[in-house]
């Protein structure tokens, strides 16, 4: 994982598909996109979850002497995932089925598409995606079944 660009081989073609419109869509509109994550195989969502698990139950607030080096460790693999405490990895998620992806996406203060204002979620839908939960993760993005594309 260390220098290695997210998994896009192996998502859904739906999925490859709307992550390549909504890419376009937001360059278009003169937003930036990053591609945070995108597949992860069931190990390496396993091991995220240990990761987690790990620090949040065992090492956060253990300060014996002897556990410090460890806790510093894991500390840091906490931090390299980007892993939020308030947010535990499920064991099967949706970027383990190849449907979903995770980006920073910047928007300019006023977006505009064939002369209509667009947000960054109406972008998403226009390609076939959504964010299910903004507040708590707001650069999960994950096909939207039974949503076919929209033209934009």
């Amino acid at each position: 994982e260390i220098g290695a660009s997210p998994d896009t081989g192996d998502l859904k073609p739906a999925m490859a598909g709307a992550l390549e419109k909504f890419q376009q869509l937001v360059s278009s509109v003169g937003g930036t996109f990053a591609l945070k994550s995108a597949y992860r195989p069931p190990s390496y969502q396993a091991h995220l979850q240990a990761v987690w698990f790990k620090w949040m139950l065992e090492l956060r607030n253990n300060r014996e002497p002897a556990c410090q080096t460890l806790r510093a460790q894991v500390g840091e693999e906490f931090t390299r995932h980007r892993l939020l405490e308030t947010q535990k990895p499920v064991t099967s998620s949706d970027h383990t089925r190849g449907l979903a992806f995770d980006a920073a996406v910047v928007m300019p203060r006023v977006a505009w598409l064939k002369k209509r204002r667009v947000s960054l979620d109406r972008l998403a839908l226009l390609a076939g995606i959504k964010r299910p939960d903004i507040l708590r993760d707001p650069v999960h993005f994950k096909l939207a079944i039974g949503r076919g594309s929209r033209s934009a």
